[in-house]
């Protein structure tokens, strides 16, 4: 899960959703499964007479889902539709975040936070993704045309954020028992009262025990297991992976020229931008397109999408493996300036504590974060239309696992931009380090 902090609401994104299967056994059965599998919050909402949930491994007050209030608000309630909004970091040197929802008829297929330098692809994604019309929504300067002008404020508004809260996923069953224990104290009198409330007291002394354990510093160990046990997506090997895959990807396709690819752990996919005069059209297009290349979809009267048949790998991270963060700055910086005069250029930030749930994020309890043995440190490479040349196959090249390690994870998407004499690309990184 993603949040971010706007006004009085902590705004939350990347949920995992889907339906409630009526014959997955029941919501009591499918909510055990949901909470099994760590996903201890949720929110829900209706559409076309169907439940829908998004689940999340946490809550906290005022924790509101940004996907749900899409769905809810009037502008997009139903429809198939894209919601981009970006927010502007307080940093001036720092990318801008983007909220960015996806409805297929009010049923969220897409709910996440992006750099602003990630819309795009984003955009081909989800074009791809939907393979048909789809409205445009939102607000902001880095997020391209959009056709209908919808602000943070006027989701928030209209989007029913009382009713979007994150709360403990519970089934009802213990309610219902509640209502029968009640029930039976009113029929077999005294005994079943003194026990109800027997009951009842145990209970309320198991969960202040449960919350009780649930210091910042234990929140803090589950979500570095949570965060340990998903795989990355290495730099080096996905720069790698592209690289080699699109060495004979066409640039010209009847009429049309290849304008930008980008390539994340949900797949690859390809941009072109319609030739002038001569350019040819859609239907020119997809009968000049490659077997293997996903569904063609129209984005505009001059852009088309598609798929790629490529797959970045993934590892699993391992503490063993990270590096020093000195070792690696002054490894990579040493390289960066030797290849300086050939135009090569990275940044990165200084080290910074990951993996911080969203209920202590930014709050006083994030300071005694720092001092739990297994807290995760990682400090952010950004490269920037550099020439794709720099990622060749050379002893020399920044990007070889040697200089820039093998548990530096891709941040967001790799993107390939082709303009008429240079193809360059841009990724982020995220370098794990030693404490």
């Amino acid at each position: 899960m993603q949040t971010t902090r706007y006004g009085k609401h902590t705004l939350a994104s990347g949920l995992a959703w889907s339906v409630l299967d009526p014959h997955g056994g029941g919501k009591h059965r499918q909510i055990q499964q949901w909470r099994s599998m760590g996903q201890t919050h949720g929110v829900a909402y209706e559409i076309s007479g169907e439940e829908v949930y998004g689940r999340a491994d946490a809550g906290g007050a005022g924790t509101v889902s940004v996907a749900a209030m899409a769905a809810k608000h009037t502008a997009l309630r139903g429809k198939t539709a894209l919601l981009l909004i970006e927010i502007a970091s307080p940093n001036e040197e720092h990318e801008s975040t983007v909220l960015a929802v996806g409805l297929n008829r009010g049923f969220v297929e897409l709910d996440r936070q992006v750099y602003a330098s990630d819309v795009a692809s984003l955009r081909n994604q989800f074009a791809s993704q939907i393979g048909k019309q789809y409205e445009l929504h939102g607000d902001g300067d880095h997020i391209g045309e959009v056709e209908n002008r919808l602000t943070l404020e006027e989701l928030i508004k209209g989007g029913k954020p009382a009713s979007v809260k994150l709360a403990p996923l519970r089934s009802g069953r213990l309610a219902v028992i509640a209502i029968a224990a009640l029930a039976c104290a009113g029929i077999g009198g005294g005994l079943w009262v003194w026990w109800g409330a027997h009951t009842e007291a145990r209970r309320l002394a198991a969960q202040a025990e449960l919350e009780a354990s649930k210091t910042p510093q234990v929140l803090y160990q589950q979500a570095v297991a949570q965060y340990l046990a998903k795989p990355i997506v290495p730099l080096a090997d996905a720069v790698a992976v592209v690289r080699d895959g699109l060495k004979d990807f066409p640039t010209v396709n009847a009429g049309w020229d290849l304008s930008k690819i980008n390539c994340s752990a949900d797949g690859c996919t390809a941009l072109w931008l319609r030739m002038g005069a001569p350019g040819g059209t859609l239907d020119d297009f997809r009968a000049a397109a490659r077997p293997d290349w996903g569904p063609v979809t129209a984005i505009s009267q001059t852009e088309v999408a598609h798929s790629i048949p490529l797959k970045l790998p993934t590892a699993t991270l391992n503490r063993q493996e990270w590096p020093v963060m000195n070792d690696w700055r002054d490894l990579n910086l040493a390289q960066w300036q030797f290849l300086a005069p050939g135009g090569w250029k990275a940044d990165l930030a200084q080290p910074k504590l990951i993996a911080v749930p969203p209920e202590l994020a930014g709050g006083p309890q994030e300071a005694v974060l720092a001092s739990v043995p297994e807290a995760i440190r990682a400090a952010e490479v950004s490269i920037t239309t550099m020439p794709l040349w720099f990622a060749d196959v050379d002893p020399d090249s920044p990007m070889q696992t040697k200089f820039i390690g093998a548990q530096t994870a891709l941040l967001g998407d790799i993107q390939i931009d082709v303009a008429s004499k240079t193809v360059t690309y841009s990724a982020k990184g995220l370098i794990h380090v030693q404490n």
